[in-house]
């Protein structure tokens, strides 16, 4: 008979995820889905007859940010930002932890122009809003001093005192 007791190991739990939303400055607590998908148009090694196999650059094309989200639909506003084609500031932040712990990941998008946003009745018990959306690049995405272009700012955080990378 083996009389072993069971061992748990000593870390604690944390909570899960937590999400927050805001468009256009306002929190959007209904939001249901989120993504983003972050990709360049091309790339290419640019060879020459360098007397070296080292490609002379690399080239790499436009980076392009598009995605998709839902919120459940109880209000015309994100109709209307389409319609309208105005283009909102859009965050998408979830945190996990607290205090010197906390974790997280930010994606904020200064021009989010939305190219579909369709009411869906169907298929559930209430109703739901699912916005397709591109970004254009601006100063404000790219750095704190407003220079180049960029298509989104993502924020990732630690619970690290250190130097900012974005």
């Amino acid at each position: 008979i083996d009389n072993t007791k069971m061992s748990l190991p000593d870390v604690n739990p944390i909570q899960a995820w937590t999400g927050k939303a805001t468009i256009g400055g306002s929190d959007v607590g209904k939001t249901l889905t989120f993504d983003v998908t972050f990709a360049r148009s091309q790339s290419e090694a640019i060879k020459s007859l360098s007397g070296t196999p080292d490609p002379w650059t690399i080239w790499v094309g436009a980076l392009t940010a598009a995605g998709k989200f839902a919120l459940v639909f109880d209000d015309d506003t994100q109709q209307n930002n389409y319609i309208q084609g105005s283009g909102p500031i859009v965050d998408f932040k979830w945190t996990r932890g607290t205090g010197v712990s906390t974790v997280g990941l930010e994606v904020h998008m200064q021009e989010c122009w939305y190219t579909k946003a369709l009411v869906v009745p169907f298929g559930k018990s209430y109703v739901t809003n699912e916005v397709d959306y591109t970004t254009i690049a601006n100063s404000t995405d790219a750095t704190t001093s407003g220079t180049g272009g960029s298509v989104a700012k993502v924020t990732l955080t630690n619970g690290t005192s250190g130097e900012v990378y974005v």
